[in-house]
């Protein structure tokens, strides 16, 4: 079964899991979690007593793992070369020095249990060695996340791939009920069953014109995302609208004066159900969008 003390780092191609003592690497207490850091812009009266609260904004927040090795048993000769090897395992892979030196690159720490994720990236890491000799070495690493926010680790997809449309364009809902004389689509769960709003990622696959997003709320439309340019047959763009990697590239390169419409910073999908409205113009009907997200938590 599932348990609290499972963990798992993972970049690019390292993959580390520890906590549980069937692990190489287990806990000797559990885990701690801190506040997420407070950005105030809060503003003192020069002349009286009091203050103006202003904006409130929150980064990230750290989480503290302390971890020991344990001995074989029968304790063999020189104990303490498998613990310092052992400790330097885990070090060599909580370094992260493939993505460390590169920025806006960053890891996922998951519980398994919870199937909870945060991006950040491992930092700190410190050996006690007290008790070294015995075959025994305690350590503390932190991760440090890039913001306040617990994340599904399944990504939810929503996927829409129209057929041929009538001449002058079409217009196809993401969600059901879609118009199948116009368009038609596999579809991924549509809804954000977290506490709070989270961020889409959205790519718009050419060939096509044309191009928008929008999200609705019943009948209400909270935000739309709109490409008024040529996407080619093997052109992708993708808008990311989280905060840590908010940007619009083309294959990969900028193309932030390619998109028209909301603010990035506002297009958030709500806690619950919801639809999206896919548009375009395409004489080949093979464009189609996809729009990848995670639910969010504010906890653990």
């Amino acid at each position: 079964m599932p348990d609290l003390n499972e963990w798992r780092l993972a970049y690019s191609d390292v993959t580390l899991d520890f906590g549980l003592l069937s692990t190489e690497f287990p806990f000797s207490v559990q885990v701690e979690i801190t506040d997420a850091d407070a950005i105030l812009q809060d503003l003192g009266h020069p002349t009286s007593d009091g203050a103006v609260f202003g904006k409130d904004s929150l980064g990230g927040f750290d989480i503290t793992f302390t971890l020991t090795t344990v001995p074989d048993f029968p304790i063999p000769d020189n104990p303490w070369r498998t613990a310092l090897d052992l400790f330097s395992s885990f070090k060599t892979k909580w370094r992260a020095d493939s993505i460390r030196r590169i920025p806006g690159v960053y890891a996922t720490l998951t519980n398994l249990d919870r199937d909870r994720l945060v991006y950040g990236r491992p930092r700190k890491i410190a050996p006690k060695l007290a008790r070294v000799r015995k075959g025994t070495i305690e350590y503390v690493a932190v991760f440090n996340t890039n913001d306040p926010n617990f994340y599904g680790a399944t990504e939810k997809v929503a996927l829409i791939t129209p057929v041929p449309p009538p001449a002058g364009g079409f217009t196809t809902p993401l969600v059901p009920p879609f118009n199948t004389a116009v368009g038609s689509a596999e579809l991924a769960p549509t809804d954000n069953v977290g506490d709070l709003e989270t961020w889409p990622v959205i790519a718009f696959h050419g060939p096509g014109a044309a191009f928008s997003v929008e999200l609705l709320d019943g009948g209400t439309s909270l935000w739309t995302i709109s490409i008024p340019d040529n996407v080619k047959f093997d052109e992708v763009l993708t808008v990311d609208t989280r905060p840590w990697s908010r940007s619009a590239t083309i294959n990969g390169k900028p193309a932030n004066g390619k998109v028209r419409g909301t603010q990035l910073e506002k297009c958030q999908i709500p806690v619950g159900e919801f639809d999206f409205r896919f548009k375009v113009r395409d004489e080949s009907g093979t464009a189609f969008a996809d729009i990848k997200w995670r639910d969010a938590f504010a906890s653990l």
